[in-house]
């Protein structure tokens, strides 16, 4: 897990009092879980967007997990110096439209690699966040 995703789920445990672990491994398909029935996707983006991008891989796995386990699947998301967090589990179960689509791009963003891929891709409006706080 990147410095920043870990510091940015530090922050959150501190505003919210609540007890947020990074995913046991590596190779999770959640980042983070809590002792409350909670698992977290967690993402820093580099710019802020009024409808924030997640790919459907991992929608897809996380959702069909919290509900396989009782749990709820929120999405935590950067920019700037903003966290928003978004209850994946209730836009769901409310029938959001996620506006699914098919989009370029890279593969990897982390890595110096910038081959791009097709990626299944939808948006969530800011407006739908359930919790905003500031990251320092």
């Amino acid at each position: 897990m990147k410095t920043s995703e870990l510091h940015l789920i530090g922050v959150l445990d501190e505003t919210i009092g609540r007890e947020i672990f990074p995913a046991d491994d590596e190779y999770s398909r959640f980042d983070a879980y809590d002792l409350k029935d909670n698992i977290y996707e967690i993402k820093v983006r580099g710019a802020y967007y009024e409808d924030t991008l997640i790919e459907f891989d991992k929608f897809s796995f996380n959702l069909m997990y919290a509900q396989t386990f009782g749990k709820r699947f929120l999405y935590v998301v950067q920019m700037d110096d903003m966290g928003y967090v978004f209850d994946i589990s209730a836009l769901y179960n409310e029938g959001y439209d996620f506006r699914w689509e098919t989009k370029e791009l890279p593969k990897y963003t982390e890595f110096a690699e910038k081959r791009e891929i097709t990626k299944v891709v939808g948006y969530i409006s800011i407006e739908n966040t359930i919790f905003a706080f500031k990251v320092w």
